[in-house]
């Protein structure tokens, strides 16, 4: 691959670029994300007669959201198409190299790594859930304020639910994954070793979603993509595993769940994420067994050549 970018010239280090552009991306994102919806509120506001006051704010961001569950998903996929998207494919193309696709990873299709990391993804979930319910159960006050999202993911209709999959499923999987894995990662994996381009890749896109009691659990969920992205250096990989993550938790939020030695009230059981914890192991071990990973070349490091396929 050849880099003729303005970030691949003597004394540039692309790391720099990668990280100015997930923060210049991010921080250009949640701005236009707040000016568009909270226009729309404020202006929704005044014309508005049925203004009812909440006993809580928990309650009435609850409300907000149910209200505005169509535009702020709309906004949501849009920003994320316009900023994450074409922003970092146009910016790579100017800054690294002009085969932006192949740099961020959409070249090779492995069946068999999309199935094993969707496998993965869904048998960690449990696990990751479960730890998000053991955080918020330390601080029970704000349970309330973690659960004034839940309208954005519950959908009334098939429309709804429609909507719902696009925006936060969908939309996620190709924009956040073309940034984070695509772009990030690959430009880290030219100057850093595994596993410290993933661990930092995913502490970035943890970081990203600015939910502070889930962090620990994003982060378990972004070294896993990140994981997956360094054994196949395939987006598709990533995109169907984030894909995969995010569908599965809708599915979830809309289903009556019954009360059984695997599922309860809370959510996923301590049986079931030791089960899944099991299963999790297996399919890492059959990916690390038949995969090699990516090994940068030499010539890698003074931006002359790419890194080597897994």
């Amino acid at each position: 691959m050849e880099f003729d970018g303005r970030w691949e010239r003597d004394g540039r280090n692309p790391l720099a670029a990668a990280l100015l552009l997930v923060i210049g991306a991010g921080t250009f994102y949640f701005l236009a994300q707040s000016l568009l919806l909270n226009g729309y509120i404020m202006f929704d506001e005044l014309l508005r007669k049925d203004v009812v006051s909440s006993p809580d704010l928990g309650t009435a961001m609850r409300e907000t959201y149910r209200r505005y569950r169509v535009p702020i998903l709309t906004v949501l996929a849009l920003t994320q198409f316009l900023l994450l998207f074409l922003v970092t494919i146009t910016r790579v193309r100017v800054w690294h190299t002009r085969k932006a696709f192949a740099y961020l990873g959409f070249t090779k299709f492995p069946v068999g790594g999309i199935l094993l990391g969707v496998a993965g993804v869904l048998t960690l979930l449990p696990a990751v859930e479960y730890l998000g319910h053991l955080i918020y159960s330390l601080v029970p006050n704000l349970r309330n304020f973690g659960d004034s999202t839940s309208p954005l993911v519950t959908a009334t209709t098939p429309g709804e639910y429609a909507l719902i999959l696009f925006a936060i499923a969908v939309t996620p999987a190709i924009c956040e994954e073309t940034l984070f894995r695509g772009y990030f990662q690959r430009t880290l994996q030219r100057r850093m070793s595994a596993p410290w381009h993933y661990l930092l890749s995913g502490t970035l896109f943890a970081l990203f979603h600015q939910r502070v009691l889930s962090l620990p659990s994003l982060i378990l969920v972004g070294v896993y993509l990140g994981f997956l992205f360094s054994r196949y250096n395939s987006i598709y990989t990533t995109m169907a595993s984030h894909f995969a993550y995010n569908g599965t938790l809708i599915v979830l939020a809309n289903s009556a769940l019954r009360t059984s030695r695997f599922v309860n009230a809370d959510g996923f059981t301590l049986t079931t994420v030791e089960i899944s914890l099991a299963l999790f192991a297996v399919v890492t071990g059959v990916i690390v067994a038949t995969t090699r990973g990516s090994v940068p070349s030499a010539g890698d490091s003074a931006g002359a050549s790419t890194v080597a396929p897994g």
